[in-house]
């Protein structure tokens, strides 16, 4: 059986934008799971939406490599990551290889200037779009946590252990089956991790 992650990720901007930004993500045991295993949100200061839901998946491509034991050492390791922004995923998974190739990476806006990636072949990671405001939990619960940034100026970090035998792919199955023919569904089977964003270049 495959060692599965799912996370969940959101930017927000309020009560303008750009204005006071934050993002979040949690872990949670599946799609359909309303457990929350770990989470993180943070308020980054003024900067745009777009910037907030890019700076959410980075956050998770840190705690992901932060933790090595746990998420990269296993080689059948799947590791689902679901964002309401089509602009974030587009950036990660589409545009910025296209931009590298073109060489048009000097005139592109919200888009980090990424030093490297990081291709982890033992690992797949999926970058997957979910509807915003849909009741999806671990969506909603993202918006929550990135309001609260906002509201209070902080950052908050809540990790909890749990047994990695509880962590099953029975969500995931089930999830992709529903979203096969998805054409807003971006999936890869073996999507580099991109990090070392510099998240103070972005416009």
């Amino acid at each position: 059986m495959k060692n599965y992650f799912c996370f969940f990720t959101d930017g927000a901007t309020e009560p303008t934008n750009p204005g006071p930004s934050g993002y979040a993500f949690i872990e949670t045991k599946g799609f359909h799971d309303k457990h929350e295993l770990n989470s993180f949100s943070k308020f980054i200061g003024n900067k745009t939406n777009n910037i907030a839901e890019i700076c959410a998946i980075e956050a998770v491509f840190d705690f992901i490599l932060s933790n090595p034991n746990k998420y990269l050492s296993k080689y059948d390791t799947v590791i689902d990551i679901f964002s309401d922004s089509d602009y974030a995923i587009k950036c990660i998974t589409v545009w910025y290889d296209k931009w590298v190739k073109t060489g048009k990476l000097s005139d592109k806006k919200n888009i980090a200037l990424i030093s490297h990636t990081v291709n982890k072949s033992i690992v797949t990671v999926n970058i997957q779009w979910v509807k915003g405001h849909s009741g999806v939990f671990g969506n909603e619960r993202c918006d929550e946590l990135a309001g609260l940034a906002i509201k209070n100026q902080s950052e908050i970090i809540v990790e909890t252990e749990i047994d990695k035998n509880d962590i099953t792919i029975d969500d995931r199955i089930d999830y992709l089956m529903n979203i096969h023919s998805n054409k807003d569904t971006y999936e890869s089977e073996s999507i580099r991790i991109l990090i070392d964003y510099y998240k103070d270049s972005i416009l």
